[in-house]
């Protein structure tokens, strides 16, 4: 291990690659190292070594109220040192467009399981660095099995598989088309090429039925990354790829071929001199010309080509890389043979020869090809996943959320969202590493779906700094992070008589479920809930609440309180500054609107001729109202109107007492004429008033009396 931190010039790509896919899938063939002293969560021990180097981790508080923290990681070689040969690169892309490319890829995603594991469910563990599938079996219970020998585990949430004990995971997938997912990884790659090393030149070769040399600006195919107008180019020709039949790939060797041999071609660089020449090439399927079935002749130009420019004048580095999903037996045999002969080899035996399996190998591999661009040694980097109960913080002090984004900070550092394990992580490239400490900080902000608590780790495991086949793992500082709840205020509106509705509660005003506020780890504490009716407390169930009545617009109060564990790291509330996670209270508004019916009753009165007139002095007409209430209405003379008010929902009847001389001739509700002897208003939510229209004739009267007036003439003989 001495020699490989002594001074070394060339840059080779294996450790890196086998470091990158490796780390990806927690490869078991990585020697990893962890903490020297007690690095787990909580332990008082910031740093910890091995033979080769000395690295640390803190976690402090920056702001308690904000909720966030500033994570420093360090490391420093015991002995020796890296010296780095920067030198720009001209990079050719020759990349599969073949219709095959239109298919697509599924990536698996593992999620821990937040609830007791179903027997009729099958989960995964993740055990040597990859994921394997446990059953339950009624008879031994839970077991994963390799050859013929089966194991039994226990479920154990935030085991690794001490004593067996492991945490359990569901599986989902997704898909993306093979092309879209060539598409992203290029522009990944082809940005963290601008980045690290502008003065090097992308040209973009594609091939299916026949090779096309996709970048052409101002007659330049090779182009230089740093300039705008070239990067924009060099994008234009990865996105615009669009599908054809064939595998032509000796097609898309000649092409790269062609730009190597045009030197008028290249853009204008910086440094012209000592420049590496790399070929990425890309296919997900077997050489072919006329049909689906491998051509040897294509094969075989394909890889004289390809010899042809790993040797001199050209002396290309080739990387070839494959996804070969649907290609078993011996055709995966003779098309992997196929793969290797145009890769170039490696530094200690084998090929430069990749196959991958997911859209996150495939952005993973490009990105680790780049890290030889610009003399950047990958081959020691630091890498430090994020608690998902936080998330880092950009140059600008904005949260990070967008999962397919890659964000740069300013200190070099790169954020980036790996999908198969859930989990946003932070990584830096080390150019060099020496005894002078290498210190990088990043600040992280509790996420608001986070309650808060004490003891609360900021990184997940496989954090550390890795180099070659080898790492060495972070300790696990822990913070207290202050709590907070937000209930939610919530109106209803019942009308007089209901009852206060009690459905979808608490949960509509505050959940401790959904989202989950422990964000899938363990409970950090507990809640208890309170309703009140002003300061008379109902309880924490909705029993009393749904027996309240109330006449008039009434108010009560959701009470929410988290009490959380108390400390058991001291080290917690010293990276605190002394703060600990305390019990919270926080109220929410739970407003009861009350409507109520209104019923106007109003008198016409026609005179025998039919014309309306007022009510006659001393005529009273009595109208019962029957339902939920009972009354009568006397309409009279300058009283012609009546109103009910503070109505309960339900069905009023409506007759009327007439006095002598009147005839009933029609009831109107709300205009509409109805059975004059079956009248009835229905009051509710949605018909809360009605106007009643009352019409009556007087008769032609047989005697005179009441106020008449008339003349008597006699005549006297």
């Amino acid at each position: 291990m001495k020699n490989y931190l002594k001074h070394k010039k060339v840059i080779s790509i294996i450790l890196t690659l086998i470091l990158t896919l490796g780390f990806v899938g927690f490869n078991n063939n990585r020697k990893i190292m962890n903490a020297s002293a007690t690095g787990g969560a909580g332990g008082s021990e910031e740093t910890v070594s091995n033979d080769d180097m000395t690295i640390s981790k803190t976690a402090e508080v920056n702001s308690w109220d904000n909720r966030t923290y500033d994570i420093t990681l360090t490391a420093a070689a015991k002995e020796g040192t890296v010296i780095v040969d920067p030198k720009p690169a001209d990079i050719i892309l020759v990349l599969d467009r073949s219709i095959s490319m239109d298919e697509n890829l599924v990536t698996y995603t593992y999620t821990p399981i937040t609830r007791q594991p179903e027997s009729w469910q099958n989960y995964y563990i993740l055990r040597n660095g990859e994921y394997t599938q446990v059953r339950y079996r009624s008879n031994s219970g839970w077991s994963y099995e390799v050859g013929n020998n089966r194991t039994t585990v226990t479920y154990s949430p935030g085991k690794t598989g001490e004593n067996n004990e492991y945490e359990f995971y569901s599986r989902s997938e997704s898909s993306i088309s093979k092309i879209q997912s060539l598409k992203n990884a290029a522009i990944s790659f082809v940005n963290t090429v601008k980045e690290k090393s502008p003065d090097s030149r992308i040209g973009v070769v594609s091939f299916a039925d026949t090779g096309i040399i996709n970048t052409n600006l101002n007659n330049k195919y090779l182009l230089r990354v740093g300039n705008s107008a070239s990067y924009n180019e060099i994008n234009r020709a990865i996105n615009s790829l669009s599908l054809n039949f064939y595998t032509k790939a000796d097609e898309g060797f000649n092409k790269a071929m062609e730009i190597y041999n045009t030197p008028s071609k290249f853009e204008g660089v910086n440094i012209n001199s000592n420049r590496d020449k790399v070929i990425i090439f890309f296919t997900d399927g077997v050489p072919t010309s006329t049909s689906t079935s491998f051509d040897d002749n294509v094969a075989r130009r394909a890889t004289g080509k390809a010899n042809e420019l790993k040797g001199a004048p050209y002396n290309a580095s080739i990387y070839s890389i494959g996804i070969f999903q649907n290609i078993t037996g011996d055709t995966l045999t003779r098309v992997e043979n196929y793969m290797r002969s145009i890769a170039s080899d490696k530094a200690g035996g084998g090929k430069h020869y990749y196959k991958v399996e997911s859209s996150d190998e495939l952005l993973n591999l490009f990105d680790s090809i780049t890290e030889v661009i610009g003399g950047t040694l990958e081959n020691v980097y630091i890498r430090d996943y994020i608690d998902p109960r936080f998330r880092v913080l950009d140059n600008n002090g904005n949260m990070i959320t967008n999962t397919t984004s890659i964000v740069n900070l300013s200190n070099g550092g790169v954020v980036r969202y790996d999908s198969d394990r859930n989990l946003w992580y932070v990584q830096w490239a080390l150019a060099t590493l020496t005894k002078n400490v290498v210190s990088k900080t990043i600040r992280v902000k509790a996420i608001d779906q986070f309650i808060g608590g004490n003891d609360i780790t900021t990184n997940e495991e496989g954090s550390g700094v890795f180099y070659g086949e080898e790492s060495l793992l972070y300790p696990k500082p822990t913070v207290n992070v202050k709590p907070r709840i937000t209930v939610n205020n919530k109106e209803e509106t019942i009308f007089l008589g209901e009852s206060v509705p009690t459905a979808g509660l608490p949960d509509s005003m505050y959940n401790d479920a959904s989202p989950d506020p422990f964000v899938g780890k363990m409970a950090t504490g507990s809640f208890s809930i309170e309703w009140l009716d002003g300061t008379n407390s109902l309880g924490n169930n909705l029993t009393q609440l749904g027996n309240q009545a109330p006449e008039e617009d009434h108010d009560y109060t959701l009470k929410v309180t988290f009490t959380p564990n108390p400390v058991v790291f001291p080290k917690s509330t010293e990276n605190t500054s002394g703060n600990t996670a305390a019990m919270v209270t926080a109220q929410g508004i739970y407003k009861i609107k009350v409507q109520s019916g209104k019923i106007t009753v109003n008198k016409v009165v026609l005179d025998k001729s039919g014309n309306t007139i007022a009510i006659p002095s001393g005529d009273v007409f009595a109208v019962k109202v029957g339902g939920p209430l009972e009354t009568y209405l006397d309409l009279l003379k300058d009283d012609s109107t009546k109103v009910l008010s503070k109505l309960k929902a339900g069905r009023y009847t409506l007759s009327e007492i007439l006095p002598k001389e009147y005839q009933l001739v029609s009831i109107k509700i709300n205009g509409t004429e109805v059975d004059k002897n079956n009248a009835f208003v229905d009051i509710n939510k949605n018909n809360p008033e009605a106007v009643v229209v009352i019409t009556n004739k007087q008769e032609a009267k047989p005697f005179f009396h009441g106020t008449d007036r008339v003349v008597n003439r006699v005549k006297m003989n």
